[in-house]
């Protein structure tokens, strides 16, 4: 009699530490999960922040050709293009 209530006792104790450890491996797992969807969004970002950068450059040199009047001319155009979207 005494036995039997010590394995269930036993057995209880290592059924709430199972419970206990699928909860902390799933909070573990969510925080991982959310980490590398903000990764991934990060890594977006900076892909789309590097062709905004480079479309820009692209742009600073194609207004500093030398001509005054054709570089200020093309400066007007593009500030033209922007006050239109």
């Amino acid at each position: 009699m005494k036995i039997t209530v010590i394995l269930i006792l036993i057995s209880i104790f290592f059924i709430l530490f199972a419970i206990g450890a699928f909860y902390v491996a799933m909070k573990e797992h969510a925080a991982l999960k959310k980490a590398e969807d903000e990764n991934k969004k990060q890594k977006q970002q900076a892909a789309e922040n590097a062709e905004i950068i480079s479309k820009a450059n692209q742009t600073k040199a194609d207004a500093r050709t030398g001509n005054h009047n054709s570089d200020f001319n093309f400066i007007a155009g593009k500030l033209h293009d922007y006050a239109n979207r």
